[in-house]
């Protein structure tokens, strides 16, 4: 089940570093020490891909022996219920930290396109790959608008406000501890 070549290998670490980050975004927060933050986003990320890599033998023998179940209409029901919830989370997430939001929605159209691309039947002129390639696109658009709208409302004093400034800021700038009032 491991990758077999070096190429798979690439591709599974490249995989583990965009979900680092993806999990990086997440667990960020002012005060809390860079590196911590990017420890915990790599643990988060190994554990992950482990637990993916250990489930995936049973999830296909699970797809394997219920697969007439699985077409049936209560199942697909199921699945369109499940995916209302998670666009429910979504909005409340957007709601409630567009910032965080706008960057796990650009994260995530870079993961999509990374894994769009890294099919071995990988193919530019079929259609199917152009509409997902196209969406991909889409949702980075959406996260960097979410990101610069969310970047407009900041009121902190001296808290950079455009994107570009933003991102320079998180490159460059180390963040300093909120002061104790001592």
């Amino acid at each position: 089940m491991l990758p077999e070549n070096t190429k798979q290998w690439i591709a599974l670490a490249v995989f583990i570093v965009l979900l680092a980050v993806a999990f990086a975004t997440v667990f960020s927060k002012a005060g809390r020490a860079r590196w911590k933050t990017i420890c915990l986003a790599i643990a988060a990320s190994s554990v992950t891909v482990g637990v993916f890599y250990w489930s995936l033998p049973y999830t296909e023998s699970f797809i394997d022996r219920f697969d007439d179940e699985i077409r049936t209409t209560v199942f697909r029901s199921i699945l369109a219920a499940i995916v209302v919830s998670i666009g429910v989370g979504a909005y409340y997430f957007k709601k409630t930290n567009q910032l965080r939001y706008g960057q796990s929605e650009v994260i995530f159209g870079i993961i999509s396109s990374f894994t769009i691309s890294s099919r071995p039947n990988f193919d530019l002129k079929s259609l199917p790959q152009i509409v997902a390639f196209t969406g991909a696109a889409y949702i980075v658009a959406r996260g960097l608008n979410n990101w610069a709208e969310a970047l407009e409302k900041r009121t902190e004093p001296l808290f950079p406000r455009t994107l570009s400034d933003h991102v320079l800021s998180w490159l460059m700038v180390q963040e300093e501890k909120p002061d104790s009032g001592k």
